[in-house]
């Protein structure tokens, strides 16, 4: 028998050791052969690559779904079947790009980045590779930002495979101006139109004053 049950692993990774158990009966010399199939848990089983006469087994890296079992011989015992163990491989998680997610905040404020898949769970970073994790969950807020800012995410499915790259986010602090036009003069009791123009156009709201 095996002591390890069914495993997931991402495209390529090699998986971890599979431990068998010490058979019982016969005279106690035992030969194992490692046997493995792409085709389903019931049969195309053939000697497994590498080291696969001992009683545990570490599997090679590989792409697509496997099933591996062990055979015992001994003398004067019939040959004899593991269980079946099938290790199935998952695509990794994908973000793709996030640039529809930068944004721009008032210098000091902060930034809610949301995404949309529930299935997954995301770590933030402020750098591409390594650093510190500042945010766990679908949905972060940002520091106070006082400069232009890359924020970057990575997506962990459900099994433990890692996006093989995180997506960048860009804050930058929007500094707002306003322009108006010249002045003008005006006869007493009469209206005028009066324009006024900013550098983020469609953003914002204007108030005007005496």
């Amino acid at each position: 028998d095996l002591a390890e049950g069914n495993a997931m692993r991402a495209p390529g990774e090699a998986p971890g050791m599979i431990w068998g158990t010490t058979p019982t009966g016969g005279n106690g010399a035992y030969t194992y052969l490692w046997e493995v199939s792409e085709l389903g848990p019931t049969g195309g089983f053939e000697p497994a690559p590498g080291n696969n006469a001992g009683k545990d087994y570490l599997p090679q890296p590989f792409s697509k779904t496997r099933w591996f079992r062990r055979t015992v011989s001994a003398t004067l015992c019939p040959l004899t079947s593991s269980v079946v163990i099938e290790v199935r491989v998952e695509s990794l998680p994908r973000l793709g790009n996030l640039s529809h997610l930068n944004q721009g905040v008032c210098e000091g404020g902060s930034a809610v980045l949301k995404m949309e898949n529930p299935a997954w769970e995301y770590k933030w970073y402020s750098q591409k590779q390594g650093g510190m994790v500042l945010g766990n969950g679908p949905t972060f807020t940002t520091p106070g930002i006082k400069q232009k800012t890359v924020f970057y995410v990575e997506a962990i499915t459900q099994n433990g495979c890692v996006s093989p790259e995180r997506a960048a986010i860009e804050i930058d602090v929007v500094r707002p101006e306003v322009m108006a036009r010249q002045d003008a003069s005006i006869l007493q009791g009469r209206g005028v139109h009066l324009i006024a123009v900013s550098n983020i156009p469609g953003r914002g709201n204007y108030r005007w004053e005496p």
